[in-house]
Parts: C-alpha cells; structure tokens; sequence
C-alpha cells in the first residue's frame, strides 16, 4: 500500500534592503612554490567570491586565480648527459 504526502514547499523571502552591498572578493592567498625543481614554471594564488547573502546578487567579476612564472634559475639535466642528475632534475 501506498500512501501519498504532499510535498511542503518553502520559500524563502529575503527582502532587497537598500544599500545591500554587491558580492566582493576576498583576499588573495600567498604564491604557491614554483611548479618545477629546476627551470622555469609557474606560480599561482587565489581569492574566494564572498556571495552576497541575497536573492539575485551578481556574482563577483574577475578572475579567482592568478599566475605568474617563476625560474629556479637552477638548470635541469637533459638526457643524463654529462650530469650526476636524471631527465627533467636538477643538475648537481
């Protein structure tokens, strides 16, 4: 036997107050550590969109993340050759 309960919907209303405040960003994080040992590559850093807390509110505007590239100024051994270290690490 089956029984059938209507569904409750909630709505919620969150009334417009003048001079609410759009979403906005928040702080940028620290750079990361360079993405390689040796040679060049890249550093990142984020920030998160603080939503505003009504209904509508646009979405912050811009990029959440950031790169830059970085070099280790560390040369990277290219087949062995030549080096104690393997492909792709750094020269010792």
């Amino acid at each position: 036997m089956l029984l059938f309960i209507p569904a409750l919907l909630l709505v919620l209303y969150l009334p417009q107050e003048s001079g609410a405040v759009d979403s906005t960003w928040g702080e940028w994080t620290e750079w990361s550590s360079c993405s390689v040992s040796c040679g060049q590559g890249i550093r990142k850093r984020f920030r998160a969109c603080n939503q505003a807390p009504r209904i509508n509110s646009p979405f912050c505007e811009g990029k959440y993340v950031q790169t830059k590239i970085c070099d280790t100024t560390i040369q990277c051994a290219v087949d062995g050759v030549g080096t104690t270290g393997a492909p792709g690490l750094p020269v010792l």
